[in-house]
This record gives C-alpha cells, sequence and structure tokens, in this order.
C-alpha cells in the first residue's frame, strides 16, 4: 500500500490557500519501468475516483497515459525560441544560485534537464540561497513560489495557450504527480497546474505573471493546509 497527493482548488469562497491537497491510498505496483509506473497512476486516479463522486483527475508527467498530461510535465512544457525550446526543468534548475558562488547557469537554459542537473551536481551540497532570472532575484521563501511562477508563465505564453486552454476545456479538477512525494522535494508541476487553474479562475493571470512582485503579491505565504512536508511514513 502506498500514499501519494492530489492537488486540486480550493473552493472559491474559501478564505485559505487557494491550492488544496489530499492524499489517497492505492495498492503499489513495484518496479521502474514505464508499464509500472502507468499501472501506479491508475491505482492512484481510482482511488481518487473511490473516494470522490464524478472526479476527473489528471496526471502530470511524462508518466501520464494522456498526451496532455506529458504536454505539461515540466520536462516537456517549453518555450520555443529561434527554433530552441527552453524547458521548464531546465530553466528552474538553470536559475539556481548557490552559497559557493556558483550560478545561475543562464547558459544551460538550451540543454535538456537531465543534462542540465547533471552540470550543476557538482554545486549541490552547498546550499541555495536565491534563484536569478535575468536581473531579478527570486528568494526562496515564499516556498514553490519561483517554480509555479515559473511553469504558470510558461504554460500562459502564447505559444502554449492552446494547450493551456485545452487544460481549461478539459474540466480536470484533481492532478498528481505518480513520482512527486512532498517529503523528498516541494516542488510540483500538479500544483503548479492548480496555481495556474486559480489565476485564470480569478481573472489574475496576465496581470501578475509578468512581474514578480505582482506574483509574490498574491501567492499565499504558506502551504496548502495538509501538506506532509515530512517523508510520508507509508511511502514505498
Amino acid at each position: 500500500m502506498a500514499q501519494r497527493p492530489a492537488y486540486s482548488l480550493a473552493p472559491a469562497d474559501s478564505s485559505r490557500h487557494p491550492v488544496q491537497v489530499a492524499y489517497y491510498d492505492f495498492d503499489w505496483s513495484p518496479g521502474m519501468s514505464a508499464a509500472q509506473k502507468r499501472k501506479n497512476v491508475a491505482a492512484l486516479h481510482a482511488s481518487i475516483r473511490e473516494r470522490i463522486l464524478g472526479a476527473k483527475p489528471l496526471e502530470v508527467s511524462s508518466k501520464s497515459t494522456l498526451p496532455i498530461g506529458i504536454a505539461l510535465s515540466a520536462f516537456n512544457l517549453a518555450v520555443v525560441k529561434n527554433g530552441q525550446p527552453f524547458r521548464v526543468e531546465s530553466l528552474y534548475q538553470g536559475s539556481k544560485v548557490f552559497r559557493d558562488g556558483s550560478g545561475p547557469f543562464h547558459d544551460l537554459y538550451a540543454q535538456s534537464p537531465k543534462a542540465v542537473r547533471a552540470a550543476i551536481k557538482p554545486h549541490a551540497s552547498s546550499p541555495l540561497v536565491h534563484f536569478a532570472w535575468g536581473r531579478t532575484h527570486w528568494p526562496l521563501e515564499p516556498k514553490l513560489a519561483f517554480y509555479t511562477w515559473l511553469y504558470c508563465t510558461a504554460l500562459h505564453h502564447v505559444q502554449n495557450r492552446p494547450l493551456a486552454d485545452k487544460l481549461l476545456r478539459e474540466g480536470f479538477k484533481h492532478f498528481t504527480d505518480i513520482e512527486y512525494n512532498p517529503g523528498r522535494t516541494l516542488n510540483s508541476q500538479s500544483f503548479a497546474v492548480a496555481y495556474y487553474l486559480h489565476l485564470v479562475r480569478t481573472a489574475q493571470a496576465d496581470a501578475v505573471l509578468a512581474d514578480r512582485d505582482a506574483f509574490l503579491g498574491v501567492y499565499p505565504a504558506g502551504l496548502p493546509e495538509g501538506l506532509r512536508t515530512e517523508a510520508a511514513k507509508r511511502s514505498p
């Protein structure tokens, strides 16, 4: 038995965090193959549907069984410039600045996420101090802010508007990432998708995604209520 979170929008009249999280138990299929991971996605989504009548979950990762879920993976979602894709994950990793004086790694932006991660790995033992996006520095607090802004900005880009429109049109309500465990890392593409829907629902996307201070001015200071940042006890 395993347990994984799913993110969804809080009710529109909620005074708490606009994104909510719930955990779901499901039977875990061990193994590293894509087929095994898709089995786990199916089991997780079945658990969501069993608890919530009419639920329409979406796996946001390369392990998704739906093309839209694969396209929304931060390893695939990109903005293309001069024929070169700049993927969200590469932009995020390349924007890191470490206490040892290394970073940002803007020259790596156009490389694959795997290549960028490998290039900055020697510096990862040094504490992270902030993110650098152009000449703009992003603080580590609030947690998730820079990653979420980066993801939402890419999804809202005119090149990706058809993808964003399809996401809105399909009416997905719960967002998962089978390999995401908040006990190991907080950044979450499934959270970012839910937060993007919040910005669209409240008609804030155009205004706040264009400016760091505007985004931080509306972004919640705390994490979604109930999010477990310690390693989940029953996770495999």
